[in-house]
């Protein structure tokens, strides 16, 4: 894949510094990345980079800017969420009072589920408008320095139909600021599939879903350029590279 040198990032820079006045640091890279990302995936196409530029510029969606301040905010207190609890946890297992003649702790046996992991592509190769942006390392633009994205985008239109890619429990189905709209399905205790960006939503919590069977809508909401769908595979909680279970 092709990637902006450092005289076209500095083009790139340069336009948003004219149309978006971004304050925060943080917010400056993360959308720097996703125009100059965007404006790869246009040349792929075989654009030049001067109409991939003029092309992915004018379909900048200036609205999501807000979306992404507020996460950028949020994220720098979404740590607090997660130790509060674990520091909780810890508090009450050492002050909790035993019982010292027998000292034994009661556990139930762990069950384990059958394995079920999702199989399939969320999105119909017929409604693909390029090749997706695959899993993996790539170089950030600015601080030239490689990031891991975690999930597959395919790119198609606003309204295309997304697929559960597996038999499963709708766990979360929600707003993000930098995911938008977006879609947690649990397949077994040890896989989840993750939807991203949609236009909508057509499941709810806790409803339980079919392979195949239609969940969303492909969109362009949260931290997006452009329209596509923002797929991951997660393992234990953790994402790996979707493409085995995209092509089973």
């Amino acid at each position: 894949m092709y990637h902006l040198n450092r005289m076209e990032v500095v083009r790139v820079e340069k336009w948003m510094g004219e149309h978006l006045h971004l304050q925060n640091p943080d917010l400056r890279d993360e959308m720097l990345d996703h125009l100059c990302s965007a404006i790869e995936y246009e040349m792929v196409t075989g654009l030049t980079f001067a109409e991939a530029f003029q092309k992915t510029t004018q379909e900048f969606p200036r609205a999501e800017i807000i979306r992404a301040a507020r996460f950028i905010h949020l994220q720098k207190y979404r740590i607090m969420y997660f130790l509060i609890p674990t520091v909780l946890l810890a508090l009450v297992s050492i002050f909790t009072t035993f019982d010292k003649e027998t000292a034994i702790v009661e556990m139930a046996p762990l069950v384990l589920q059958e394995l079920d992991p999702p199989s399939g592509k969320p999105v119909a190769d017929r409604y693909l408008n390029r090749a997706p942006n695959g899993y993996g390392m790539r170089i950030h633009p600015i601080h030239k320095k490689k990031t891991l994205h975690e999930g597959i985008d395919f790119p198609s239109k606003t309204g295309t139909p997304v697929l559960a890619t597996g038999n499963g429990e709708v766990v979360e189905s929600s707003f993000d600021d930098a995911y938008g709209n977006f879609i947690v399905l649990r397949h077994d205790h040890m896989y989840d599939s993750f939807y991203a960006h949609l236009s909508e939503s057509v499941v709810e919590k806790g409803q339980k879903i079919e392979q195949g069977e239609v969940i969303g809508k492909v969109g362009n909401t949260g931290l997006s350029t452009g329209p596509h769908l923002h797929y991951e595979v997660r393992k234990n909680g953790k994402s790996i590279d979707p493409a085995p279970y995209c092509n089973p």
